[in-house]
């Protein structure tokens, strides 16, 4: 039986087993001894090198944060390289402070990554390249299609999202844009609660931690759900789809993955499973060696990395330190900018009504500055013409006395005019008050007036209508004047008018009494009706409960003439046959005498013809009892009677037929 090349076959110690039961169990524990078996641990250890190599190589200094299985799997075509590798032992920095993904590989630190630049991988452009490029995206629709198609894939095949959200983003609502935003940024760091309040800040602050190379503002995420800002929209996405993608690479599954991929895989899981042996494994150090060995591994490289790995742990941990630092500050620059924002948007708020008082008070202030600058003027040319004056007179001490006396008189005055005027003035504040409270008082009047003018709805009263506004103006006081010469004119009119209705309403009152007259005695004619219209309504009941009971007197009597008529027909027939068993006798006693035959045969066709009659007479009056249903019980009870009666006539000649026709046989 063959034997496999790949180190699946290898098992793990036992001790190893039982402390990891979710690890992938192995095989066998023996490495290659023959010939075929070190052909296969050649085989090994150059894919192995090939794979641990490539994957340095093509991996960049912090750029790429995760090494993806096209770059652990290089192509077979490859040229093997001859250098010795470093072991990817767990003691290297690409085991630790990472989290195990499903196909078996580890996170790269970006400070274990070899420094050397791959040819595959391309620069990355300066920011204002790309912001340049990013513009003219957003108005590239060709561009814009793609993208919005790569999302909604994203979105249907992630098994993160709802699979009907993909139909629902061109525009997007808030509520969606929050649900993509939120997983998307939580893929990538680390958010804390994002609702519709407060979605803003976070993913302005976020997007330029990630250097979205973008301009984004607070009125293109606030109008995110807007057709105008649809390309923002999935330009934000696609950036945040292209980091997702940089930290969550996908991991084929072992399945999927080549013979060499799972050589290298198995070389690094047995790499693992050994390296971290308990100290009590008999065969550890042997197990080491052989691992270095099949490797080519450099122990002095794998020392320079672990202590490179310390300081650089060192170093991690004062940044972060630091940065937990400035976040300190970020939060307190937030509330301070909250607190600041808050006090800006009160400010906003009451922008327009402040604006309006200060240019209030400044024209105020310009009209008060002018007056002062005219009475300045008039003052500074006063005192010029007086100091002229005074240059050119010549005083004596009497008129100086005297002009003393006069400045002084005239102090006086304008103290008694200060006084004055400030009464005045005062007077004019109190006459300012009463003006004002007067226009009041005159708005509210003149607004019931014109409300009360609108709800008379007379056409006639529109030109009583007062003006809103300008009561301070003459003309005011001549449309009052106006509008009381038309007040008055209408009230004559209205008055005549008023009259005129007056006459008018006492006809209409002599004839609404007359009406009323007539009504009552309708009334009374109506209620007559009213009890007519009763007494009928109880004849008809009465006339229809005896005509109910008439017809079920007629239907018992019915039945019981039936009943009669039925034994009558009885008899009759009974007769009939009596009268054929005679007729049969006489006919038989035909021979013997003739007259004798002949007078019976006389005697029963009479009382045969009287039988006949007196069954078309109760026929007949059959008949009529029958259309005279409606006639009284009493007759009918009375016809029953004579119908007896003939019936009892009927046998007694019927019987008396009989006794003539004994009679007559005795005799023969």
């Amino acid at each position: 039986m063959r034997r496999s090349n790949s180190l699946s076959s290898i098992p793990l110690p036992t001790s190893r087993r039982d402390s990891r039961p979710k690890e992938r169990t192995l095989s066998s524990l023996a490495l290659p001894t023959s010939k075929r078996d070190s052909r296969a641990k050649e085989r090994t250890l150059s894919v192995a090198s090939q794979g641990l190599r490539y994957s340095r190589e093509r991996s960049t200094d912090a750029a790429t944060p995760l090494l993806s299985h096209n770059r652990l799997c290089p192509p077979s075509g490859n040229r093997i390289s001859a250098q010795k590798h470093v072991l990817w032992t767990p003691s290297s920095s690409r085991f630790s402070n990472t989290p195990t993904f499903s196909g078996g590989y580890k996170r790269s630190n970006p400070s274990t990554i070899g420094s050397r630049m791959s040819a595959g991988v391309s620069v990355s452009k300066s920011p204002a390249v790309r912001r340049k490029q990013l513009q003219q995206n957003l108005s590239n629709k060709k561009w814009l299609a793609e993208k919005y198609s790569i999302i909604q894939d994203y979105i249907a095949t992630s098994g993160l999202f709802d699979a009907g959200l993909a139909g629902s983003l061109r525009p997007p609502t808030i509520a969606i844009f929050v649900e993509l935003i939120t997983k998307l940024l939580k893929q990538i760091v680390e958010i804390g609660p994002v609702n519709t309040t407060n979605y803003g800040d976070i993913v302005i602050t976020n997007l330029k931690l990630l250097r979205y190379p973008g301009q984004i503002t607070n009125s293109v995420v606030k109008t995110i759900n807007t057709l105008h800002a649809w390309p923002h929209f999935i330009a934000i996405i696609s950036f945040l789809l292209e980091k997702a993608d940089l930290v969550n690479v996908g991991i084929n599954s072992n399945a999927q993955l080549d013979e060499e991929c799972k050589v290298e895989y198995d070389l690094q899981e047995v790499s693992w499973s050994f390296w971290y042996m308990e100290e009590t494994e008999p065969n550890l150090s042997q197990i080491k060696s052989d691992i270095i060995t099949l490797t080519g591994t450099d122990l002095e490289a794998v020392q320079i990395l672990e202590e490179r790995k310390a300081s650089e742990q060192l170093e991690f941990e004062s940044i972060h330190a630091k940065l937990e630092e400035k976040r300190k500050l970020l939060d307190e620059f937030k509330a301070k900018n909250l607190e600041r924002q808050q006090t800006i948007d009160q400010y906003e708020k009451n922008k327009g009504n402040r604006e309006k008082e200060v240019k209030e008070e400044v024209r105020a202030l310009k009209k008060k500055e002018k007056y002062q600058k005219e009475k300045i003027n008039e003052l500074q040319l006063a005192i010029k013409d007086l100091e002229n004056v005074i240059s050119n007179q010549t005083f004596n001490v009497e008129q100086k006395e005297e002009i003393i006396k006069t400045i002084e008189e005239l102090k006086r005055l304008i103290e008694r005019r200060q006084m004055n005027a400030t009464k005045l003035r005062q007077q004019h504040q109190e006459m300012d008050i009463i003006i004002g409270n007067a226009v009041i008082d005159i708005e509210r009047k003149v607004d019931k007036w014109n409300v009360a003018i609108k709800q008379t709805l007379l056409p006639e009263l529109k030109d009583l209508k007062l003006r809103e506004k300008g009561f301070h103006k003459s003309e005011f006081l001549e449309e009052l004047l106006e509008i009381k010469q038309i007040k008055i004119n209408l009230y004559r009119k209205l008055t005549n008018e008023y009259k005129e209705n007056e006459l008018k309403i006492k006809k209409l009152q002599k004839l609404k009494e007359s009406m009323a007259d007539k009504n009552q005695s309708l009334s009374s004619a109506r209620k007559e009706v009213d009890n007519l219209r009763k007494k009928l309504y109880n004849l008809e009941e009465k006339k229809q409960t005896m005509v109910s009971d008439f017809i079920a007197i007629s239907r018992d009597h019915d039945l019981k003439v039936g009943k009669s008529l039925e034994k009558m027909e009885a008899e009759i027939k009974q007769q009939e046959l009596i009268i054929q068993t005679l007729t049969t006798n006489i006919q038989k006693q035909i021979e013997e005498t003739h007259e004798t035959k002949k007078r019976g045969v006389e005697g029963i066709i009479r009382a045969h013809n009287a039988a006949l009659t007196d069954f078309q007479e109760i026929n007949t009056m059959k008949h009529r009892m029958l259309k005279n249903v409606g006639k009284a019980h009493k007759r009918s009870t009375q016809q029953l009677a004579e119908l007896f009666e003939h019936y009892l006539k009927m046998q007694e000649s019927t019987a008396k037929l009989y006794g003539s026709l004994e009679d007559k046989e005795n005799i023969e």
